[in-house]
């Protein structure tokens, strides 16, 4: 598991350029913004866990917002609402003052999930609504390929199952008012600007060394080209949303 601090130093040295490059993040962002008022009245307090740079705020101004990310570089770019530099697996926030909770394609570095799904219960007023959208197994499956392919060490996370996190929220006493399964694809020039991308988002697990420039030279030449020359990397969204489970 990577240390929080780990996670929050990458993702503070990729807060400059995040927005510029997460494109993926943001349709899911927009999305989650949405969903929003057919699960949490206008007005209402909300946390987002793992906010980032605030997208979700900024899509859906009508809350009283309270931002929970790790990476202070990244608290640092949120413009609206309230801001907390802190761990989503400890949360300093009052049992049951929140009126509803969200999360976009953070959950996957909130390992493990069981401490994030009980602070998640915790904070939530009864009554009140969780919309989680995350990473799931299947994304980034074209690199994983490629790596595995040129024999070079992979760096990437190890995405959960759709089914065994929503056996996991089960587990936890949540009741699941929504499920469903995406998938997001992104098209870049090749595979080294695709790998730029990522690293302008602070997306690569460093659960090794950094890359060399031989072992990016291996991977990329094993990276699966489309006819056009370019390449595609694919996102597996899962999404769902919860509530505490009436005793």
């Amino acid at each position: 598991m990577d240390d929080v601090r780990v996670i929050a130093d990458r993702f503070g040295r990729a807060a400059q350029s995040y927005d510029a490059y997460a494109q993926v993040q943001a349709r899911v962002s927009h999305a989650v913004a949405a969903m929003m008022p057919s699960y949490v009245a206008h007005g209402s307090i909300v946390v987002d866990v793992g906010a980032g740079t605030g997208a979700i705020a900024r899509c859906a101004p009508d809350y009283a917002w309270l931002h929970i990310d790790a990476s202070e570089a990244m608290c640092g770019k949120i413009s609206a609402g309230e801001r907390l530099c802190a761990d989503g697996r400890a949360l300093p926030l009052r049992d049951g003052s929140m009126d509803g909770y969200v999360s976009s394609m953070a959950w996957q570095w909130m390992h493990p999930l069981d401490a994030t799904i009980r602070e998640m219960q915790r904070v939530l007023r009864h009554g009140g609504y969780a919309i989680i959208a995350t990473l799931i197994a299947g994304t980034l499956g074209e690199l994983a390929e490629a790596f595995r392919c040129s024999g070079v060490e992979s760096p990437l996370l190890t995405y959960p199952s759709a089914a065994s996190l929503s056996e996991l929220l089960i587990q936890h006493g949540c009741a699941i008012h929504h499920h469903a399964l995406e998938t997001h694809r992104m098209h870049d020039g090749d595979a080294y600007a695709m790998l730029r991308s990522l690293k302008q988002i602070g997306a690569i697990a460093h659960k090794r060394a950094p890359l060399s420039v031989a072992e990016i030279r291996a991977v990329c030449r094993a990276y699966p080209q489309c006819t056009d020359g370019g390449v595609v990397s694919s996102y597996q969204v899962g999404w769902w949303v919860v509530s505490r489970r009436a005793r």
